[in-house]
């Protein structure tokens, strides 16, 4: 940690030391796929970026990136949280004279809201954005608050970390136009730079300082031009904060990240761009048409260079010749590398084509279960993401909507006591395998001892556990016990109806309906 008594903008200068050796690596990686999320040093606004030959790197970050969206956070009003107690929590909540089934429905309310808030707003738009950073750079700090959502890149933040990994301090940096600071501060912005007064358009460095004020609370405040800017202090508790520090992939240790190109595939995407521009050099070297004749041959090259298409000139075929590069068998050599290492690359990024054999016939069960061993692979993102990214997210949206009263009455439940539980992620891999697991329970009983079997099997719990595997909210979809039974006892009584007359229901309607419901049971 930097020496107390700095201000923001010092102690930013000293962390750009250790920020470096990350910041060079990210940008050699987003060299090879997406130059625009971290342009290089000294980049500008009327600097031209520098795009690599290939194309398949940043056509990959984007797949991946959207892959990890879709997991995440799954469109269609998909259920991908849920919050959970425990005993204790609701010990206590039950102990506020709060029932308990009233509790029950007003999480469940909680749950929509959330849902409600995602689909309404772009919040998808700034995580997809942050997934991105993620990929190339290894790092990203997402602010979330009602005025909308930013994601700051490795360059404009430094951060600190302590040996477990908790958070300990983020400065963010940001560049400013003078007019929008108030009076006082650009009267002292000016001071510092009298240059200010002239050209408007120059602008001053911002710093946001956000560091930790005991184990459960952080403090943020900001400076320009060392000066604090009034009434920017505010304090929040950490399960509350608006920034969300993400790494990719962390290291014990350290308070940056490793990105994802940088762990699985960067030494293939340099091969791969020294390969295209040997094979693009030597392929436009190859297309060139040169044309030689003998110098002692009575052919005019002259005439042969006008002479049109079908025309007749004199002169021996023999003394003229097209030069030819001769590399063929080189550039094959070349091409079959690259079409290895593009596999390696599109099997780390996890594209389509990566999951199809090269054959003739492809069935349909090889390419589930590629695909399925691929998604697989994104297992150990999917739980860093779920618990530093949605566990954030729930959260932070929670306290935003009860801040702006959107949720209504919740003020009772004490939210420290809730838990998130992400219910995406390997979570929705295992609940996936349990469908199929109970899928080919059922089927195999029809199967192997017909349609009776199905009378062994509680189907209420089935259909229960299959809305869940599949993360569909059953209430109100799913029939209860008793609905059934009062359909049933109301279907019979039409039938004795029929049958016997409305007078058989008065003299012995319950003894009847009975007999019947114990016959109805026993067919089945």
């Amino acid at each position: 940690m930097a020496g107390k008594g700095q201000s923001p903008g010092e102690i930013y200068k000293q962390l750009e030391r250790k920020r470096q050796p990350f910041l060079d690596r990210a940008r050699d990686s987003a060299a090879l796929t997406l130059p625009s999320l971290l342009p290089p040093s000294g980049f500008s606004d009327s600097s031209d970026l520098q795009q690599p030959l290939q194309s398949l790197g940043s056509r990959g970050c984007n797949t991946l990136a959207s892959k990890l969206l879709l997991s995440l956070l799954p469109p269609g009003g998909q259920q991908w949280f849920e919050l959970a107690v425990d005993e204790q929590a609701v010990e206590v909540l039950t102990g506020q004279n709060i029932d308990e089934t009233r509790m029950e429905e007003s999480f469940r309310e909680i749950t929509r809201a959330v849902h409600e808030y995602v689909e309404t707003t772009s919040l998808r738009v700034s995580v997809w954005e942050a997934l991105r950073h993620l990929i190339v750079t290894g790092n990203a700090v997402l602010h979330c608050s009602p005025a909308g959502n930013r994601v700051f890149r490795l360059d404009e933040f430094v951060i600190e970390r302590d040996p477990r990994g908790n958070l300990e301090l983020i400065i963010t940096r940001e560049k400013i136009n003078p007019m929008v600071l108030p009076e006082e501060l650009r009267a002292v912005a000016m001071r510092n730079d009298n240059s200010l007064d002239a050209d408007w358009e120059k602008s001053v460095e911002l710093y946001t300082c956000v560091k930790r004020k005991d184990d459960q609370s952080f403090i943020q405040f900001q400076e320009v031009a060392g000066q604090i800017v009034p009434g920017s202090e505010v304090g929040f508790l950490e399960d509350e904060s608006p920034w969300i520090a993400l790494r990719m992939v962390s290291m014990s240790g350290e308070s940056y990240g490793r990105g994802w190109i940088e762990e699985s595939c960067y030494g293939d995407l340099r091969c791969m761009e020294s390969l295209l521009e040997s094979v693009t050099r030597a392929a436009a070297a190859s297309a060139k048409v040169i044309f030689l004749v003998d110098p002692g041959s009575p052919t005019d090259p002259r005439e042969l260079d006008k002479a049109p298409t079908g025309s007749i000139r004199q002169g021996r075929a023999s003394d003229v010749q097209c030069v030819q590069v001769g590399k063929h068998a080189d550039l094959s050599v070349a091409m079959n590398t690259l079409a290895q290492i593009r596999d390696r690359v599109e099997s780390a990024m996890l594209l389509k084509t990566a999951v199809q054999r090269d054959a003739e016939r492809v069935t349909r069960y090889e390419l589930e279960m590629l695909s399925r061993e691929l998604d697989a692979s994104l297992g150990g993102l999917l739980s860093a993401l779920s618990a530093h990214l949605l566990n954030a997210l729930v959260r932070r949206i929670i306290a935003m909507m009860r801040a702006t009263g959107t949720l209504q009455g919740m003020e009772v439940y004490d939210m420290g006591l809730l838990r998130p539980k992400i219910t995406v992620g390997l979570e929705q891999m295992g609940r996936f395998e349990e469908l199929n697991r109970l899928d080919q329970m059922l089927a195999g009983a029809a199967q192997n001892f017909g349609p009776s079997a199905m009378t062994y099997f509680n189907m209420p719990e089935y259909l229960a556990r299959r809305a869940a595997a599949l993360g569909i909210d059953p209430e109100a979809l799913i029939k209860t016990q008793e609905e059934v039974q009062e359909e049933q006892q109301a279907q019979m009584r039409m039938q004795m109806a029929q049958t016997l007359g409305p007078k058989a229901i008065e003299v012995g309607g319950e003894r009847m309906m009975d007999i019947m419901q114990n016959q109805a049971q026993g067919a089945g």
